[in-house]
């Protein structure tokens, strides 16, 4: 019982880890769509970066605790993990 518990809980580490396979999973669907195109593939590189961008918020949030900082890091993060998927996206696509 106990190790049912521990698969299968409602803990919110749970359905972060359980978000975090689906994302990935996700992702690794848009980089197969990548290597077989033959040809613009500037959408699918999109997914990917969109995709990284929301790993390293469930990241951060939920397994390093920033949805518990004060409110400067907390915007300070989302900024950061925004403009950096922007530059990034802007980059791949361009």
């Amino acid at each position: 019982m106990a190790l049912q518990r521990f698969f299968f809980s409602n803990s919110a580490n749970s359905i972060a880890w359980l978000a975090l396979m689906a994302a990935t999973g996700l992702a690794w669907w848009f980089g197969r769509a990548v290597q077989s195109a033959h040809g613009d593939v500037n959408a699918e590189v999109a997914g990917i970066i969109a995709v990284a961008a929301v790993k390293i918020w469930i990241v951060g949030f939920q397994f390093m605790e920033i949805k518990a900082a004060p409110k400067v890091l907390r915007y300070g993060f989302a900024a950061w993990l925004i403009g950096i998927s922007f530059v990034l996206g802007i980059i791949c696509i361009s």
